[in-house]
């Protein structure tokens, strides 16, 4: 086994994982695709706050909060595609 390479074992059968290939995956997020999941989640949170207290104000906020999140995750979505289909094959 090479140095770019490890085993994991454990209840499962063995697999060989090479570390390139890990990196190569784990740098496939942006950061508008982190922002604007965060927030997501804080405006459905915020939504949420506005319904338990009644303030429509807060609800409204909280949704187009949300809103906002997801078409800036979106963004992220498409850039990264577009990142991976410049890149070609791998």
């Amino acid at each position: 086994m090479s140095d770019a390479e490890q085993t994991v074992s454990g209840d499962r059968p063995s697999v060989r994982l090479d570390r390139s290939t890990q990196v190569e995956h784990s740098m496939g997020i942006n950061k508008d695709q982190v922002e604007g999941r965060a927030k997501v989640v804080s405006g459905r949170v915020t939504a949420a706050a506005g319904v338990v207290v009644g303030s429509d104000r807060l609800e409204l906020k909280g949704t187009a909060q949300e809103a906002v999140g997801k078409a800036q995750a979106k963004f992220g979505d498409v850039k990264e595609r577009v990142k991976s289909s410049l890149k070609g094959p791998t």
